[in-house]
């Protein structure tokens, strides 16, 4: 199994449109011990059906990893992981356990007001099981691991003749008992989304969204894994990225944040 590049990583002890001025983003978690690790990572997803607001790609907001089980005689339950922070298109799993992680899928959210309310919406992409697989990462105490930069074209459902195995098996963890392949299913599964969202707060995949969400499943059909960055400029964003928390980056101190982040 191929793991991708590790970078010493420490702590130092002591989504839809915005319109308005601009704010400062919210801080990351910040490290719970000297020893504290995470994940980098950057996908783009090519929807069927995209944002009409972007004709582009759009950028995933959230990654959700599973971390593999230790061998036996120690068993473990599989569980989704999401990401716990993002900020211009990098996402990062902050204060992760060591162990071996896999990101299985990504979404990003949207929200559209039509005069009489706002609609809110999570798209969710299950990565193809080739991409998870290359972009295995060991998380080592204290330091970056750096799951690459990848683009996922992706279609509508996630049935059990053309999705991977991996797919269906955390499309099913993701949203338990809901109906992810077949137009008419679909439809009345989001119909009963919508009754339920409007009653009470929405958990997919382990993370809550506002009152309201309606979750969209796609699986990934196809991906390009880019050249990336340099690791110096990995570095360089992390320190950056994670500088208001206190987090250090390869044995460095955090940088202030440059003009515009």
């Amino acid at each position: 199994m191929s793991t991708r590049r590790v970078t010493s990583f420490g702590m130092a002890l002591g989504t839809a449109v915005l319109v308005g001025c601009a704010s400062a983003p919210p801080r990351p978690p910040a490290p719970l011990s000297p020893a504290a690790a995470a994940i980098t990572i950057k996908v783009e997803l090519r929807l069927p059906v995209h944002d009409w607001r972007n004709s582009g790609n759009a950028v995933a907001t959230t990654v959700y990893f599973v971390k593999a089980c230790p061998e036996a005689p120690t068993s473990c339950t599989e569980t989704l992981i999401p990401s716990n922070y993002a900020i211009q298109g990098r996402v990062y799993l902050l204060n992760a356990e060591p162990g071996e992680y896999r990101p299985v899928a990504a979404d990003y959210t949207t929200a559209v007001y039509y005069g009489i309310g706002t609609s809110h919406g999570v798209n969710v992409t299950y990565l193809p099981d080739a991409l998870a697989r290359a972009a295995t990462v060991q998380v080592q105490p204290g330091r970056l691991a750096d799951a690459g930069h990848h683009l996922v074209h992706a279609a509508h459902g996630v049935c059990p003749d053309t999705a991977d195995p991996g797919q269906l098996r955390y499309a099913e963890m993701m949203e338990p008992g809901t109906k992810k392949c077949g137009l008419l299913a679909i439809v009345a599964d989001e119909m009963l989304h919508l009754y339920r969202a409007l009653r009470r707060q929405v958990v997919i995949g382990n993370k809550a969204y506002p009152m309201g969400t309606i979750p969209n499943h796609f699986r990934g059909v196809s991906h390009t894994t880019f050249a990336g960055a340099s690791n110096r400029q990995t570095l360089e964003d992390a320190r950056e990225d994670l500088a208001p928390s206190g987090w250090w980056i390869d044995g460095q101190p955090p940088v202030q944040p440059s003009q515009g982040r």
